[in-house]
């Protein structure tokens, strides 16, 4: 029989060998849904995960949304 905690633990191993290490669903960080639609004010500050290993901070009006993953806005 399985419990929720198992189901937990198998989906953070998926989680983590997709290298992912959970930190998006914490700290501020906010998923974008893929579109090329920029969610915050254009001259907001914001860091950003890409499809790539560079995740740099950049100003919204910079960013091609279309390839974010995941955004956090920088105070």
């Amino acid at each position: 029989m399985s419990t929720e905690t198992d189901w937990d633990e198998k989906r953070m191993d998926v989680i983590g060998s997709n290298g992912n290490d959970g930190l998006h669903y914490l700290n501020g960080w906010f998923k974008h849904d893929g579109s090329a639609h920029c969610p915050v004010p254009v001259d907001t500050m914001v860091t950003i995960e890409t499809w790539t290993l560079d995740n740099p901070m950049k100003k919204a009006s910079d960013v091609n949304w279309s390839c974010v993953k995941f955004y956090r806005v920088e105070v």
